[in-house]
C-alpha cells in the first residue's frame, strides 16, 4: 500500500477522533493532529507531519512536513502546503488525505536522501492521555510548570523532567480576557547507569527568545516518546490561547536526542 495514503488514514483517523470531543478547549477552535512520519535506518533523522483544519477559514486544511536531526534537535527542512475546499465538492476527510500527501510529495526528494521511510516509524516506549475539558483550561498554573514522567526501557528507568518559565507579556498574543506571559521549556532525561551514576541529558533549552511557533505558548503536554537506534524523540502538544471563545488551540513540537541507555 502507498505510505503516503496510509499516514494519510492515519491522521484522518485522529482528526475525527478530534471533531468527536470538540467539546474539548484543547482542541477547538482549529483540530490538529500529529504523527511521526518515519526515521532513516540508524535514527540520526526522523520526520514528523502535522497537520490542521483550520475552522476559522473555511475548513481549509494546513499541513507541514518537518525533518529534524535526531542528535543534535535542530530543524533540517520544512516543506508546508494548505488547501481550501474546491466550490464544496471536496469533503473535509478527502481534503485532509489530499494535502498530507501533497505535503509528502513536496519534501519527498529530502526524505529520499536522508533515507527516512514510513515503514520505519521507530518504537513507541510511552504514549500519554490528554487530560479532558475540564481540566486542560485550567493547567496554566504554577502547579504546572514542572512535569515529570518515567519510561521503563529494558531494566532501566527514564525520567524527564519538564519546567516552564515565563517570558515577559507579549501583545501580540489572544489572551482569553487577561494578558499572559508566553512560557519557555527545559525538557531533560537521566537514568541510573552502573555503579549508581546518574545521566542526566538536557533535550531542549530555551534561551532569551522563544522562536516565533511559540510566542504565545502557555501550555506544555508531552504525549508521546519514541526511540530509533541510538536516538529518541519526545512528542510535546503545546497550548495557545485562541482569543476566540475561551478556547485554546494545539500545535506539536518534537524534541530530539540521544537515548541515555540502550
Amino acid at each position: 500500500m502507498d505510505p503516503l495514503r496510509c499516514l494519510a488514514a492515519a491522521l484522518t483517523t485522529m482528526l475525527l477522533s478530534a471533531s468527536l470531543a470538540s467539546a474539548n478547549p484543547f482542541i477547538v477552535p482549529d483540530k490538529t493532529t500529529a504523527d511521526v512520519y518515519g526515521w532513516s535506518p540508524d535514527g540520526r533523522y526522523v520526520a514528523f507531519v502535522e497537520t490542521t483544519v483550520l475552522d476559522s477559514s473555511s475548513g481549509a486544511v494546513h499541513s507541514e512536513l518537518n525533518i529534524v536531526d535526531s542528535a543534535t534537535n535542530t530543524l533540517l527542512n520544512n516543506y508546508s502546503l494548505e488547501s481550501e475546499p474546491a466550490n464544496g465538492l471536496v469533503n473535509e476527510q478527502e481534503l485532509y488525505q489530499r494535502t498530507v500527501r501533497g505535503v509528502l510529495e513536496k519534501g519527498g526528494g529530502r526524505l529520499a536522501e536522508l533515507r527516512i521511510a514510513y515503514n520505519r516509524p521507530g518504537t513507541v516506549l510511552w504514549q500519554s492521555k490528554l487530560q479532558k475539558a475540564q481540566t486542560m483550561s485550567k493547567l496554566a498554573t504554577a502547579a504546572d510548570t514542572q512535569q515529570t514522567f518515567k519510561v521503563l526501557v529494558h531494566d532501566r528507568t527514564w525520567t524527564f523532567r519538564l519546567s516552564t518559565f515565563d517570558y515577559a507579556v507579549n501583545s501580540v498574543c489572544p489572551t482569553n480576557g487577561a494578558a499572559y506571559p508566553a512560557r519557555g521549556l527545559v525538557l531533560s532525561v537521566s537514568a541510573v547507569m552502573p555503579l549508581n551514576t546518574v545521566m542526566i541529558t538536557t533535550l531542549q533549552k530555551d534561551g532569551a527568545a522563544l522562536p516565533a511557533t511559540r510566542q504565545c505558548a502557555e501550555i506544555y503536554r508531552p504525549t508521546e516518546v519514541r526511540v530509533q537506534g541510538n536516538y529518541m524523540s519526545v512528542l510535546l502538544a503545546v497550548t495557545h490561547p485562541s482569543g476566540s471563545n475561551g478556547y485554546n488551540t494545539v500545535n506539536y513540537m518534537l524534541v530530539t536526542g540521544i537515548r541515555p541507555t540502550r
